[in-house]
């Protein structure tokens, strides 16, 4: 199921970018701005879940997490998919 949302997600916002090109960064500032209150609601909800309440001043990473490691690291993950998929072999 992750590699079907994986490649969802690339094709989504391949469509954006070719569909809306005149107004590209409108569109990027739409999804970073939805995908920052995501990562905040997940943040500030399991802030006040959790037991370690010492771990929540780590929230000060939100705009890192969320606009930069997040997108680099389904970007990774969609890449070794596709590899498995044309059959190459996971190397480190």
């Amino acid at each position: 199921m992750d590699v079907v949302i994986l490649l969802a997600r690339a094709v989504w916002i391949l469509y954006l970018i070719l569909s809306y090109w005149w107004i590209v960064w409108k569109v990027a500032l739409l999804i970073s701005i939805f995908y920052m209150f995501l990562e905040a609601v997940t943040c500030i909800t399991g802030g006040l879940l959790s037991s370690r309440k010492d771990d929540f001043r780590y929230a000060i990473y939100l705009p890192v997490i969320s606009l930069v490691y997040r997108p680099l690291h389904d970007l990774i993950r969609l890449i070794g998919y596709l590899k498995e998929l044309c059959g190459a072999k996971a190397e480190w």
